[in-house]
């Protein structure tokens, strides 16, 4: 799978990327703290798959990555909204009644041209900050 990256390859201390791939941002993606936590953080955004064919994303597979490149602790899902076992990373499964919610999102396979909203979850420290997602080898500035 192609994938995008606007920092230089092997940045990260992963894997060379090239300078283009399938993702894009449909829309600028919206971070914000989580209510009562400092360290607690919430993405929302929409993505758009530019290349020729389909390809398919897992929740599991998504991260976010701080300006070090490192990941932070991260929970996905492709949907549209407030998904507690995302949302709630951290809390008890009967929080909001929760558990029901497992299959929620986890995964997606997008046409070409075809676009699915992310929702995340992320603890980020004191200090440090969000710069982009991670999903199965790519890499997606956030803006």
């Amino acid at each position: 799978m192609a994938v995008l990256a606007v920092v230089a390859p092997g940045k990260f201390g992963h894997k060379a990327v090239k300078a283009d791939g399938p993702l894009r941002w449909q829309s600028p993606a919206r971070t914000s703290a989580l209510a009562g936590g400092t360290d607690d953080h919430l993405l929302f955004g929409r993505v758009v798959n530019h290349s020729p064919h389909a390809i398919r994303l897992r929740a599991s597979d998504v991260h976010i990555l701080d300006r070090d490149g490192h990941r932070l602790p991260t929970r996905a899902a492709f949907a549209d909204g407030f998904v507690p076992g995302v949302m709630l990373n951290g809390y008890s499964g009967e929080m909001y009644g929760g558990g029901g919610d497992a299959g929620i999102g986890t995964a997606v396979v997008l046409r070409t041209g075809a676009a699915t909203p992310i929702a995340a979850s992320f603890t980020a420290a004191a200090g440090q900050s969000a710069v982009a997602i991670e999903y199965d080898g790519g890499r997606l500035t956030l803006r």
